[in-house]
């Protein structure tokens, strides 16, 4: 499930949630900026074999970033 969608600015969007987000963060971080996923999409990051994360569908994705990266985010 990893199709495109096309997004804004001829960006593409992702299918699977978790790798969206992680994409995003990675290239936030190539343009030096601080984001960090936050909530069950994080849990999911890090313990991806939780068996709670199975019951559950992620809708969206929730991010963290510093005061000054707002706005380009």
């Amino acid at each position: 499930m990893s199709a495109d969608r096309a997004g804004p600015a001829g960006m593409s969007t992702l299918e699977d949630p978790l790798a969206e987000g992680l994409r995003i963060v990675e290239v936030g971080e190539r343009h030096g900026l601080l984001i960090r996923l936050m909530g069950g999409m994080a849990v999911r990051a890090h313990a991806p074999d939780w068996p709670a994360r199975a019951r559950r569908l992620e809708v969206d994705i929730d991010f963290a970033t510093r005061g000054r990266d707002r706005g380009a985010v």
